[in-house]
């Protein structure tokens, strides 16, 4: 795992300082493993102990229960497809209560938006799809173009790119807009590393490295700086891990069983 400590600016430097983290990841991709199971079940919590869960499982149609204090009970099992391998919960449609968003192995490049009914039953309304760039590995929700709507960003592996789809309200959404990265992207983060705007973090396996892509603050990114690792990545998070207030970067790397230290300088 590699750690890049940031220190303002969007300036990330890999001092590859050791630290007492070690993780080894398994050598296939990151969702073989979900492929085998074809779906998702998504847990809903109704104020009691648990926060959104995501588990793999043999069904062929993402499972909601609500939950009643440390038991689950089936709510509804709204159809996402054969083969959906990752999904994200967020309030699309800005309604107060959470959607979500799915990939699927079978639709490759088209996201499929599933929006809550709103009653509190843990029903769904059928999915509305959207087109991104090919074969996308991963879907992060953000408001990048501070319309306060969630719009949607995809990597994209075999195209080298990210993806963003603004929200434009009501169940639509724009054109996909591609944005150039490393090879082989297999994760993004959306985040404010500071600038006081939605920036985005690629993870490319390929070339083992990260690229940044800064936002002129309406959704149009530029500025890709590439940033080397120790191996090559399949995941990557934000998270303050140093208290200064500043957003870090925490990135799962294949090929290597160390943590690593990198700070961010500026």
């Amino acid at each position: 795992m590699d750690l890049l400590s940031n220190r303002g600016t969007n300036v990330f430097l890999n001092r590859l300082t050791p630290i007492a983290l070690w993780a080894k990841l398994p050598a296939y991709h990151p969702w073989e493993q979900c492929c085998t199971f074809n779906s998702r079940i998504i847990m809903h919590n109704k104020g009691y102990r648990f926060g959104f869960l995501l588990v793999c499982f043999l069904v062929m149609a993402c499972s909601v229960w609500p939950a009643h204090a440390q038991s689950f009970k089936l709510a509804s099992s709204p159809p996402i497809g054969n083969g959906a391998f990752w999904m994200i919960a967020q309030d699309i449609n800005g309604d107060g209560k959470a959607d979500f968003v799915a990939l699927n192995f079978t639709s490759p490049g088209i996201l499929l938006v599933v929006t809550n009914n709103g009653d509190g039953s843990g029903n769904f309304t059928d999915g509305v799809t959207v087109t991104v760039g090919p074969n996308p590995e991963c879907v992060v929700a953000a408001d990048v173009n501070g319309d306060l709507r969630m719009d949607l960003i995809t990597a994209n592996g075999t195209t080298n790119t990210v993806s963003v789809v603004t929200n434009r309200g009501n169940g639509l959404f724009g054109t996909a807009t591609n944005f150039t990265v490393g090879s082989g992207p297999r994760s993004v983060v959306a985040a404010d590393f500071g600038r006081g705007v939605v920036d985005l973090v690629s993870a490319n396996y390929n070339d083992a490295s990260l690229t940044l892509l800064t936002n002129n603050g309406a959704g149009v990114f530029g500025s890709n700086d590439l940033y080397n690792l120790t191996g090559s990545p399949q995941s990557i998070i934000a998270g303050d891990v140093n208290g200064d207030s500043k957003l870090d970067l925490i990135v799962a790397v294949q090929k290597l069983h160390r943590g690593d230290r990198a700070d961010q300088q500026g």
